[in-house]
């Protein structure tokens, strides 16, 4: 089917509406108004049974049905708004005849009145073509070609049953018959000039429409070439980071004097500061772009409460605060609820984060009221003793990239993004925050929220496991003979680093396919997989290695790690899904790595012993 895009698309939206968008507006107008049609023809076929016949009744309102149906189908490809191919040479012609059958037979009623039904007849014919122009001036104006098509037969009969009388003198005579030219010239004169207001009115409005449509996308495109920066350039950050962050780790495990030792903590903090940064960067863009995806899974406000305070009672700590955590779930005790757990933590650890980072003195609360019975609405508080906002920064404390003033930044530093991401997050799980402050005196964030209870009490904690970077948790003593995949030398020596502590015997294959021909010539306990890596990447290598497990009927898998710097949750729940067993960030930490590889092991340790028993 050869493409051929008319003159009004190739102009686009610049200067006039394209004739695409007309095609389209005409094609929903006529579904539209398909209803409308059928009643007025059953109303004419009803006059015609009474005033000419009913077999001619019958015969034109068969053909008006299927000239309809043709006209119905040859417009349905273009009831799309959101389409954008151009119309072929095909279904130009196509729009075309649908729109002349469909005209030419839809008048040949007031044609039958004129000529059977006496002076009565005439005038309802007369009536009945004012109408029709009439309805495909309002409906098919807005593409030149099928409005002149859908046209021509109604102007054909409309000037053509009275030039007629006028010519042969017949009824209603020469007299009659030049009236009624005269007023019909007169009506279409109205007629054009109503038409051409009107169709520039609906002109501007489309093109109004497209220029809207155009910026949208504009816009959409901008966007997810900025999301795609974002996670490149996040990418790319985190493995120097892991090289300086990892290297940092492993260099403090040595001996070290104290002034060493601090400006080693100057490095540790700093790179984890220029972490957060990135983290902040990346959770902001997927905010701004409606792009969180939202789970519902069960877990627990206690368990919750639990590893907020774990990782900011250390802070609090060193700078004297006193820090309170307090669920209250009423008779229900510790209920598991129905929701996004790891959201619901991301934002409780925003709001602490804060508080405790803007309190230099006096106390952070933090509690949960979680005891209405009947709604199941939770309400959040983190309150701080710190330096508290005024009016006029509290009405922008959740827009992004905002402190209170530049004295703010100075002091605690931040990105300003912290509870712009926590607004984003509490609106997208359906429910709402905000913030009472006095300057001085401290600020209380109030997050509200509906979490059902789960009601089957034997269902788990699904989704939130306990962290897996504590590597005490599952401790296994042996020695692994790892097979790791990894091109880059500094994330090789930061593994070596790592891994050799705990005497590991490692063995680094450059790419995909050297991980494939080292497995194939040797049997490891565990496999540490990049996922991005010249030549054969992590995932295809991991499906080609479980391929070959298959053949070799192993009960259970060597387990695989990914190792990347892919870090985005959606990415990390991506390739969990393609069937890796664990997953550790980069920059690597070393208890994350050695709490996943302890994790992994346990697991693949106990499907052993079921196997074997089995």
């Amino acid at each position: 089917m050869t493409e051929a895009s008319p003159v009004g698309e190739q102009e686009g939206a610049n200067s006039k509406a394209s004739a695409l968008s007309g095609v389209i507006a005409t094609a929903i107008a006529r579904r539209n108004q398909l209803s409308v049609r059928f009643l007025i023809a059953a109303i004419g076929a009803a006059i015609l049974w009474g005033a000419v016949s009913p077999l001619m009744a019958i015969v034109w309102f068969a053909a008006m049905a299927l000239s309809q149906f043709v006209d119905n189908y040859l417009w349905a490809p273009f009831r799309k708004p959101n389409r954008k191919r151009p119309i072929s040479r095909t279904e130009w012609a196509g729009l075309i005849v649908a729109s002349v059958q469909a005209s030419a037979i839809y008048s040949f009623f007031p044609t039958m009145l004129w000529m059977y039904w006496g002076v009565q007849g005439k005038i309802f014919a007369i009536l009945w073509l004012s109408g029709a122009l009439l309805h495909v001036s309002m409906h098919m104006h807005h593409e030149r070609r099928t409005f002149i098509a859908a046209s021509i037969p109604h102007l054909l009969y409309y000037i053509g049953l009275p030039l007629h009388s006028l010519i042969t003198g017949a009824e209603p005579g020469h007299m009659g018959a030049a009236t009624l030219l005269l007023a019909e010239f007169m009506y279409l004169g109205h007629l054009i000039a109503a038409f051409k207001e009107y169709r520039a009115s609906s002109l501007s409005l489309r093109l109004a429409s497209e220029r809207a449509a155009e910026k949208q996308l504009q816009a959409e495109q901008a966007n997810s070439a900025k999301s795609i920066f974002l996670a490149n350039m996040g990418h790319e950050i985190r493995t120097p980071m892991n090289g300086i962050l990892g290297m940092a780790s492993s260099l403090g495990d040595s001996d070290l004097t104290p002034d060493q030792r601090k400006k080693l903590d100057i490095i540790r903090d700093s790179g984890d500061a220029l972490m957060t940064v990135l983290n902040d960067l990346l959770d902001f863009s997927k905010v701004e772009a409606n792009k969180i995806a939202i789970e519902k899974n069960p877990f627990s406000f206690s368990e919750l409460a639990q590893r907020v305070e774990n990782l900011h009672s250390i802070r609090a700590e060193e700078k004297n605060l006193e820090f309170k955590i307090s669920v209250i779930e009423g008779d229900s005790g510790n209920c598991q609820r129905m929701g996004d757990g790891h959201r619901i933590l991301q934002v409780m650890h925003n709001l602490v984060s804060n508080a405790v980072k803007f309190t230099d003195s006096g106390s952070v609360t933090l509690t949960v009221d979680a005891t209405d019975k009947v709604n199941h609405r939770i309400e959040i508080k983190v309150a701080d003793s710190g330096i508290g906002m005024t009016k006029a920064q509290v009405e922008k404390v959740f827009d992004p990239f905002t402190q209170a003033d530049e004295t703010t930044t100075r002091k605690y530093g931040g990105t300003g993004l912290g509870l712009s991401i926590a607004k984003g997050l509490v609106e997208a799980m359906g429910g709402e925050i905000s913030v009472s402050s006095e300057v001085g005196r401290g600020s209380t964030f109030t997050v509200s929220m509906v979490a059902p209870p789960v009601m089957t009490a034997s269902v788990g904690i699904d989704k939130l496991p306990e962290p897996a970077n504590d590597p005490n948790t599952v401790q296994d003593a042996r020695k692994l003979k790892i097979l790791v995949g990894e091109d880059n030398s500094v994330n090789q020596a930061v593994l070596t680093a790592f891994l050799t502590t705990r005497e590991h015997d490692l063995h680094f294959g450059q790419d995909g396919l050297d991980v494939i021909s080292a497995f194939k010539d040797d049997e490891f306990d565990l496999i540490l997989m990049d996922i991005s890596m010249p030549k054969l990447d992590g995932p295809e290598a991991m499906r080609q290695i479980r391929f070959l497990e298959r053949e070799q009927g192993k009960a259970v898998p060597t387990p695989i790690i990914a190792v990347s710097a892919h870090a985005m949750q959606q990415q990390i729940d991506q390739y969990l899904e393609m069937g890796f067993d664990g997953y550790v960030t980069k920059p690597i930490r070393p208890d994350d790595l050695h709490g996943e590889i302890n994790r992994v092991m346990a697991a693949s340790n106990q499907a052993t012993r079921e196997s074997s028993v089995a």
